[in-house]
């Protein structure tokens, strides 16, 4: 019995590892960072004044990716021309992708990064996002995107 129980709690905490270290991204971009603009694709959206959904994934590999870009639709045709959306392959991209990879510090996959006009990071969302959830981080975030969502 006293051997089940030291077992449950290795597993317990092993479990409990396994959830924060990929939760925590130590180097990388944080909440309120400014961006690395070094990838062509995040020049250009920052070039256009408007806040930016930055995601991370690499859709063909990742069922969860795939998900998180078909939830970004909905949220795009709310919004419109109000966000620029910008998609990096995590793995298997070109060398921009792979630099932005490093420098955001993403490990696994997919991440969602929220990022105003002057690319400040808002909020970081890893795992799947569903379109809920994006819309009403938006919402909170940003308030030209608020009232085009509010309508």
């Amino acid at each position: 019995m006293k051997r089940r129980k030291w077992l449950l709690v290795g597993v317990s905490f092993i479990v409990l590892g396994f959830i924060i270290v990929s939760k925590w991204n130590p180097k990388g971009v944080q909440v309120g960072d400014y961006i690395p603009a070094n990838h062509p694709k995040l020049r250009e959206a920052l070039d256009k004044g408007k806040p930016i959904v930055l995601t991370f994934s690499t859709v063909w590999h990742c069922n969860d990716c795939a998900r998180q870009m078909d939830s970004l639709e909905p949220v795009k045709k709310i919004v419109g021309n109000n966000v620029s959306f910008v998609h990096i392959q995590t793995y298997f991209g070109d060398e921009d992708d792979k630099r932005a990879v490093k420098e955001f510090g993403v490990r696994g996959e997919p991440w969602t990064y929220l990022i105003d006009s002057n690319g400040k990071v808002l909020a970081i969302f890893h795992g799947y996002t569903n379109e809920h959830e994006l819309a009403k981080a938006l919402k909170r975030h940003l308030q030209k995107v608020s009232r085009t969502i509010a309508k």
